[in-house]
């Protein structure tokens, strides 16, 4: 991730993998194709960083495509900017005071790059197409409810600790508070 962290880098490689997703939907390249070789048959051999079109096989391109999305929404929500415009802005609603020490306290109980790359996908796949309506929902039955319908990876602990007190219209100042709760640790554990 550390040759990809430049913006305008992630988001040329971003570019490529969703070109390269869309052939994966088709069922055009076996997955143990090396991205390499695929990228080359393309003529977009050395638009990712070396090490990625190296080592990462067509099976790798879903989980390539989560990892630079939510590490480009991290750089987004650092920067102060909105990193899911395409949600509507009853899935924003802001925390207050008691809701982020009750978040933040919470927060310590998962691993946060987990929390954050699931979140972000819960967000993207599932939020960004709900109804006005829903946004007074649990977050947690929700969340639960569409990790079930799906298959879908859960937070490890987040059934029965994640706190109640959260709806859909608190999701994605959630996820904007537990990319600032990483941002503190991480400069903490330095």
């Amino acid at each position: 991730l550390n040759v990809v962290h430049a913006s305008q880098c992630l988001q040329e490689c971003i570019d490529v993998v969703n070109v390269s997703l869309g052939f994966v939907q088709y069922g055009q390249w076996k997955p143990n194709t090396m991205l390499k070789r695929f990228l080359s048959s393309l003529k977009m051999g050395g638009k990712l960083p070396k090490i990625i079109e190296d080592r990462c096989e067509m099976k790798h391109i879903i989980s390539l495509w989560r990892v630079l999305n939510v590490e480009q929404a991290r750089q987004i929500t650092k920067g102060k900017e909105d990193s899911f415009p395409s949600v509507n802005i009853v899935f924003k609603e802001e925390l207050d005071k008691d809701q982020l020490q009750l978040l933040t306290t919470n927060l310590g109980h998962y691993d946060i790059d987990q929390f954050l790359d699931v979140f972000y996908e819960f967000i993207v796949t599932h939020v960004k197409n709900c109804k006005e309506n829903e946004a007074d929902e649990m977050l947690v039955d929700s969340y639960l409810e569409v990790c079930d319908y799906f298959k879908l990876e859960v937070i490890a602990g987040f059934e029965g600790r994640f706190p109640p007190e959260f709806s859909m219209k608190h999701v994605t100042s959630i996820w904007k508070h537990a990319v600032m709760y990483q941002v503190d640790q991480q400069l903490k554990n330095r």
